[in-house]
């Protein structure tokens, strides 16, 4: 659960969570680690009412409590509650859990004004932990694309500033999950590499997005253009 806020567009990885609380605590930490993947790449419709009971009520004893609290907070507050500092700590918690318990792959990836710090030329197919620290003045992102054929990072940064979806959908195609942070926080994206390839990391949010820019955002190109962006071999 996280929400990406990219010049007020505001995508909550969350829908109503219509589950009950009496499962919670019984725990199963494989389902467990496997519903969070699947929550945090379940893209801008969010994970269904079933992930999200699963993911209740699979939790291990030790973050039982964070995720009930996390999931009750949510049903009386809605999206206000990524305004909540009580709110993000528990979900700080669940995902520190999550990463320590889950066995995945961890990487740390410093994002600065404008470049990824950490991110390796090869990576190994399966789920990876990003474990992400905003080290810029400016909000930051990290999205990635599976490149097509003999397509390179090279032709993403051709394309126009402005360039639209499927304008990108000629190189590559979007990976689900991802990972966002305002200057000095952190946040962990769980993604999950399903297939070997060259792969691209991107923050697409524009230039000049800092905290006091507000809701409207910076004004510039988006960040890949430039230098933040990373290409990556996904091996087997």
């Amino acid at each position: 659960m996280r929400r990406l806020t990219v010049c007020g567009a505001v995508v909550a990885v969350v829908t109503v969570f219509g589950a009950s609380a009496a499962l919670a605590g019984q725990g199963d930490l494989k389902k467990f680690c496997k519903t969070a993947v699947a929550i945090d790449n379940a893209g801008e419709e969010g994970p269904s009412e079933k992930q999200l009971q699963r993911f209740r009520d699979t939790a291990p004893p030790d973050i039982a409590d964070q995720v009930d609290q996390a999931v009750t907070t949510f049903e009386e507050q809605g999206e206000a509650a990524f305004e909540d500092d009580a709110f993000i700590a528990l979900i700080t918690e669940i995902d520190v859990f999550t990463v320590d318990n889950c066995g995945f792959e961890q990487l740390v990836v410093s994002m600065r004004d404008y470049a990824f710090d950490g991110v390796p030329g090869e990576i190994e197919k399966g789920t990876v932990a990003f474990n992400l620290t905003n080290e810029g003045t400016e909000l930051h992102e990290m999205h990635f694309i599976r490149l097509k054929g003999d397509a390179t990072l090279e032709d993403i940064l051709e394309l126009p500033a402005d360039a639209e979806e499927h304008e990108f959908e000629e190189f590559g195609s979007e990976v689900a999950g991802g990972g966002f942070a305002f200057p000095g926080d952190s946040d962990v994206a769980l993604v999950k590499f399903k297939k070997t390839g060259t792969y691209v990391a991107l923050c697409s949010i524009p230039v000049g997005s800092t905290p006091e820019a507000g809701d409207e955002g910076g004004s510039g190109p988006p960040h890949y253009t430039e230098g933040m962006a990373a290409e990556f071999e996904v091996t087997s």
